[in-house]
């Protein structure tokens, strides 16, 4: 998604291919779900035991772009992306989750290069992975929701 609010210099440590770095997005909690959300973007080793979970999401379309803010620069986020952030943030503690299309410079061919290159192991050594397919549209949709939670240990 393209983001006219900041140059990707302004948030976008270079990485050491070397020693697999990654970067990682931190959600500050928050105990109102309509709270703005605030993140860090921190860097990772996959050779260390960063403590993350992968989040796999649709991008959906970037009608509606919402801005979030990591370290504190303003940051545009497709809807789909930020209700997921909005949603797996937690009330009381901060949240550590690996998204590609934060924790990637997407305007970085090398990068992205490399970096999808490990994404095998990038979602093998997070702690779980968080799916997020949307929000429920209808109230028939939410009634489904509700009894098909489930949990894997892959």
């Amino acid at each position: 998604m393209h983001n006219e609010h900041s140059s990707p210099d302004s948030i976008f440590e270079p990485l050491d291919a070397g020693i697999r770095e990654i970067r990682l997005l931190i959600i500050r909690p928050s105990l109102d779900i309509d709270d703005p959300v605030v993140c860090r973007l921190i860097k990772g080793s996959l050779d260390d035991d960063s403590q993350y979970y992968a989040l796999s999401y649709t991008w959906g379309t970037s009608d509606n772009p919402s801005l979030i803010t990591i370290n504190d620069t303003p940051w545009v986020v497709g809807p789909n992306l930020h209700d997921a952030l909005k949603y797996l943030r937690l009330e009381d503690k901060a949240i550590t989750l690996w998204v590609d299309a934060i924790c990637i410079n997407q305007k970085d061919d090398s990068e992205k290069s490399y970096q999808v290159a490990m994404m095998a192991d990038i979602y093998r050594k997070a702690r779980g992975v968080r799916a997020w397919i949307g929000l429920p549209e209808t109230d028939e949709e939410v009634d489904k929701a509700d009894g098909s939670a489930c949990d894997w240990d892959v």
